[in-house]
């Protein structure tokens, strides 16, 4: 009697290539998982950006209206109050401590020279207050600087902190008479961070100067920052 002996190598063979198929399906649907959370991800920031965005925008706008609204209420009071409104003139134990304010903006930013100017009666310009380190032709051509001109009256129109690395690349200076006085007091970089009164208006101006181009760290920024809040309520007190 002959017996057959049964072949099970085709069901090994079969139960190899389901098994290869199922990893296959496996590996498929976890990269697909995985694509689909990085897509998630790639929206998520995408959505956070584009607030930030907004945000920024919004800041900016508002801070244009400020600014618009400050120049209204300052004229306005010059009418009612027969010209001496504003924060033309300060005491002088008031421009002593914004002569140490603006000390302590130099020393935090490692400036060379730097100043604090109040916005005039009239509410178009910047007048010098305070200062350090300029020589006269410097204090004489910015003695009254106008929303839009140079640094601190760029800062002004904007209602926003302005940062030059280097004025003789910046379109701020470019073309304009204030590159040649710049250059001539040594002042090759500036920052200009606006004061800002408690009701939100831009009332004065808080600039540092360097020798070379310069961009102050992040940090120094945000100091400064806080040392114009500080000068603001000297003036408003």
């Amino acid at each position: 009697m002959r017996y057959k002996l049964q072949d099970d190598s085709s069901d090994g063979t079969n139960q190899d290539g389901v098994a290869w198929r199922l990893k296959i399906d496996f590996l498929s649907a976890v990269a697909a998982v995985k694509q689909a959370h990085e897509m998630h991800e790639s929206a998520c920031r995408m959505q956070h950006h584009a607030k930030l965005a907004t945000h920024d925008s919004h800041v900016i706008r508002a801070a244009a209206d400020a600014q618009v609204k400050m120049v209204t209420k300052l004229n306005g009071d010059a009418v009612k109050d027969g010209g001496h409104s504003g924060f033309g003139g300060l005491k002088s134990d008031g421009v002593a401590e914004l002569t140490e304010v603006l000390k302590r903006a130099i020393a935090t930013t490692r400036a060379d020279m730097g100043n604090i100017q109040l916005l005039d009666p009239s509410g178009a310009s910047l007048r010098i207050q305070v200062q350090l380190g300029f020589d006269q032709r410097f204090l004489d051509f910015f003695d009254k600087v106008h929303d839009g001109e140079a640094a601190c009256g760029t800062a002004l129109a904007i209602g926003t902190q302005v940062v030059v690395e280097d004025v003789t690349e910046s379109p701020i200076f470019l073309g304009a008479d204030s590159l040649e006085v710049m250059l001539d007091a040594r002042a090759r970089a500036v920052q200009s961070t606006p004061l800002i009164s408690a009701s939100g208006y831009v009332i004065g101006m808080l600039s540092t100067h360097y020798r070379r181009p310069t961009r102050p760290s992040e940090r120094d920024l945000r100091l400064v920052e806080l040392l114009a809040r500080r000068a603001a309520r000297l003036i408003e007190r």
